[in-house]
């Protein structure tokens, strides 16, 4: 499965467990810890985690980021902090790093990924932000909302629960250079029936980062 900006962005889904949260027609927050191991301002990848916030936001969805990269996660380690504790039902994680495969390999690469057993459930995406880098540059966009709209499609796999497509909006499999360059609001929103699919009471999105 790939959603293919210029390059193909690889994107596998994740589930909750079955019916949790939605019994009642509702579904609880969801906890996503990222764990950023790529050198950036606090400013930068904040405005990336808010184009993901916003796009999630818009389907009522309540996360909460837990950022452990850098400082926050060696203060983590040393005061048994969230960001290593085991992780609690129906939370994420989401690594940012850059790729091991040098600039220039033949091929299609992919712009994250995330991996599922053969029963669906997963717990596990990464981000690569040295090929939304060189995509983002190709496509004259910007780099930071490519990041957070990368974010966002992965985390709709994850609570969808599914790894299929979309024929239009964010979840839709091809991402063009013109799409890109273009920004229109509906290419990067959840259509009404993934948004009811993930329907959550409140349309709250917190950041939290460990001091």
């Amino acid at each position: 499965m790939s959603v293919h900006v210029l390059i193909a962005i690889v994107v596998v889904a994740l589930v909750l467990a079955p019916g949790e949260g939605r019994a009642q027609g509702r579904q609880r927050g969801v906890v996503v810890r990222v764990y950023d191991t790529v050198p950036a301002s606090a400013v930068e990848r904040r405005a990336s985690l808010d184009v993901a916030r916003s796009i999630l936001s818009d389907a009522d969805l309540a996360v909460t980021w837990l950022v452990c990269g850098g400082r926050s996660a060696r203060q983590a380690v040393q005061e048994l902090r969230p960001c290593y504790r085991f992780l609690a039902p129906g939370e994420l994680i989401v690594r940012i790093v850059t790729s091991r495969r040098p600039a220039g390999t033949p091929g299609r690469l992919p712009l994250g990924d995330a991996f599922v057993d053969e029963a669906g459930l997963g717990v596990l995406a990464t981000a690569y932000v040295d090929r939304i880098a060189r995509v983002a540059e190709s496509a004259g966009s910007d780099q930071r909302v490519l990041l957070g709209r990368v974010l966002a499609h992965e985390i709709g796999h994850l609570l969808l629960g599914t790894n299929e497509h979309g024929g239009r909006g964010l979840m839709r499999a091809a991402w063009s250079r013109d799409d890109l360059r273009r920004g229109r609001t509906e290419d990067w929103r959840f259509t009404p029936l993934e948004r009811e699919l993930m329907r959550v009471d409140g349309a709250t999105v917190a950041m939290v980062s460990s001091p």
